[in-house]
């Protein structure tokens, strides 16, 4: 691990990976809040908890195109400019509670996934061509394990808000997810 710690690849990719697994469990959460807050919550939140599944049908294809780039360094970095974007979007849509709106910021969750994904499998490479052979089984072994902790810290701190403040400020964390993913493309950037 201290070898790891001194690639500065691998400590880059590591730290992105981190941020944009707080951002995407923190954006989960603001979207299932918001749509339970609708008249028809359950089909509302229904729909989020399909969207939310359904980028895993393009994993072959995402995994694909990131094979085909060239730039994987430079896709990379812009896949998480352009997930930055996304959440400023949705920190302007979010302000009002329309049907309409909430089948957009679905579409865009969607969107955000996908991108997701395919920066997932642009890091892979990457972390094989910058960490040295005798080490890429204990780098390969990070990256998911903290993805996973991550992945059940979120949800808990979203949910520790709620019962604090008996409401989770959406607005808030999506702005907070955008500074989150800048960071992530910033890092991946350097």
């Amino acid at each position: 691990m201290k070898n790891l710690g001194r690639n500065r690849a691998f400590v880059t990719l590591t730290v992105a990976d981190l941020f944009e697994t707080i951002g995407t469990s923190l954006f989960n959460i603001i979207l299932l809040t918001y749509a339970r807050t609708f008249a028809q919550a359950n089909l509302m939140v229904s729909l989020v908890s399909v969207a939310t599944v359904l980028p895993g049908i393009f994993g072959m294809l995402t995994g694909r195109l990131a094979d085909s780039q060239t730039n994987k360094r430079g896709w990379l970095a812009g896949l998480k400019f352009v997930q930055a974007a996304l959440y400023l979007v949705l920190a302007q849509l979010i302000t009002e509670k329309q049907v309409g709106l909430l089948l957009i910021i679905i579409v865009i969750n969607l969107c955000s996934d996908v991108l997701g994904m395919l920066s997932g499998s642009l890091r892979m490479p990457l972390l094989q061509a910058k960490v040295a052979s005798e080490l890429q089984e204990e780098a390969l072994g990070i990256q998911p394990r903290h993805r996973s902790v991550n992945a059940d810290d979120g949800p808990s701190v979203g949910c520790q808000s709620i019962g604090r403040n008996g409401r989770l400020s959406s607005r808030g964390i999506f702005e907070c997810n955008h500074v989150l993913d800048c960071r992530s493309g910033a890092t991946v950037w350097v």
